[in-house]
């Protein structure tokens, strides 16, 4: 039985990623792929799979991490609320052919996975939007084995992160203030405080929780106008720009507000845009 009796307590994340957001990151996932390099090398390296172990993957999106644990594992199960982008992994998985990954739209939240089925559960930017997150870890970590660990990547902060903070700044600056999200509201800086995530994991029923907060960066290898056109088309401009309903002549006047506070981190025609990252771990309980 799913751990929430809400049928569909995670309806608001699942409308957003069906609707053209999802096309969205369709559409630029070589790009955001390339940006996360450095993420998805760390969640490797923390998470420690090996060639025989069982995988999850939450939040699985177009399917980068799916594919690279899939090279390095036994077997990979990516899940996702987005139509658009499980249909773009699944056609991924099929042209590396590697028949050891598999998808499913499902709400990791509630689906009843199979007992004791997974070596390793892991995420990058992926489970920061449940309704309930210690309902969702608790649903997950019956889904792990007995020596089973879960790995995910989350957001620092916005401070810590002007790949979020400079658009966001910049298309306040040229359509007005937005509503404040609540604090701890499901969205990509829910997870920002170390000890809210420790609490939420230690509520759960997990052990061994460590949180390491690392700097990273970001890389977008050009056009440097194709990488200001990015965080217009993701993100919390592309919200801003939503909400006020913005035009052309916002999405030109942000972009060249952003193009101008990005300057110090171009090199050449490429941008490597620093990054505060928290890869989390934590066991199943002895």
């Amino acid at each position: 039985m799913p751990v929430d009796a809400t049928p569909d307590p995670n309806a608001e994340q699942r409308e957003y990623w069906n609707s053209p957001t999802g096309d969205k990151w369709v559409r630029n996932q070589g790009a955001l792929d390339t940006l996360f390099v450095e993420i998805t090398a760390a969640l490797l390296d923390a998470s420690r799979p090996t060639r025989t172990s069982s995988v999850l993957d939450i939040g699985c999106g177009a399917g980068d991490t799916t594919i690279a644990f899939a090279k390095r594992s036994g077997a990979v199960l990516g899940v996702d609320l987005s139509t658009s982008l499980l249909a773009r992994c699944r056609a991924r998985i099929e042209a590396a052919r590697l028949a050891n990954a598999t998808v499913i739209e499902a709400d990791a939240q509630t689906h009843p996975f199979p007992p004791d089925s997974f070596d390793r559960v892991v995420s990058r930017f992926g489970v920061m939007f449940f309704n309930d997150p210690v309902a969702a870890f608790t649903n997950v970590r019956r889904a792990m084995g007995a020596e089973g660990r879960i790995t995910f990547a989350c957001w620092a902060g916005l401070a810590d992160n002007p790949w979020f903070d400079v658009p966001r700044e910049a298309a306040i600056a040229q359509l007005g203030p937005v509503e404040p999200t609540p604090p701890r509201a499901p969205g990509p800086m829910a997870f920002e405080d170390p000890d809210y995530v420790t609490d939420i994991l230690k509520q759960a029923g997990y052990a061994g929780i460590t949180v390491d907060t690392c700097a990273m960066a970001l890389h977008h290898p050009g056009p440097f106008e194709e990488a200001i056109t990015l965080s217009t088309n993701v993100g919390p401009a592309a919200r801003i720009l939503r909400t006020h309903d913005g035009g052309e002549a916002d999405v030109a006047a942000i972009q060249e507000r952003i193009a101008a506070a990005y300057k110090p981190y171009r090199d050449g025609d490429a941008l490597s845009i620093p990054a505060t990252i928290h890869v989390v771990s934590a066991r199943k309980p002895d």
